[in-house]
C-alpha cells in the first residue's frame, strides 16, 4: 500500500476538457498555472480517463498538483463556472474508487 505520503503532500485534480468555457477566469486567478482552456500543466498530467471509465461518460484528464500549487489550483476552479475542473478525490467514479483502494486517495 502506498500510505498517505503517496501523492508527495499534493493532490490529483480532473480536468474535463468538454466543458470548458474559454473565458480565461482561472487563468488570471491561477497566475497562468491552469490555461484559458482551465487546463493545469502538461507536465503535470498523470492520465487520461476515457468516457467508459468515468461517471457521467465523459472523458477526463488527471493531473498532480504539487502541494505548493493547492491554493493556487483552488482559486482557480472557485471561479469556473461549468465545473471543469475538481479534486479527483470528491469526484465519484470507477478510478477514483480503484485509487482510493490502492491507498493513493484518502
Amino acid at each position: 500500500m502506498p500510505g498517505s505520503d503517496a501523492l508527495f503532500g499534493g493532490r490529483l485534480l480532473w480536468h474535463e476538457p468538454e466543458r470548458t468555457v474559454w473565458d480565461q477566469l482561472s487563468q488570471q486567478e491561477t497566475c497562468g498555472w491552469l490555461d484559458e482552456h482551465d487546463c493545469p500543466p502538461w507536465e503535470t498530467w498523470v492520465g487520461w480517463i476515457e468516457a467508459a471509465d468515468s461517471d457521467n461518460g465523459r472523458a477526463f484528464l488527471i493531473a498532480w498538483v504539487h502541494p505548493d500549487l493547492l491554493d493556487r489550483a483552488q482559486s482557480g476552479m472557485q471561479v469556473i463556472a461549468c465545473e471543469s475542473v475538481g479534486w479527483l478525490d470528491e469526484r465519484p467514479c470507477p478510478i477514483t474508487d480503484s485509487l482510493r483502494n490502492a491507498g493513493y486517495l484518502s
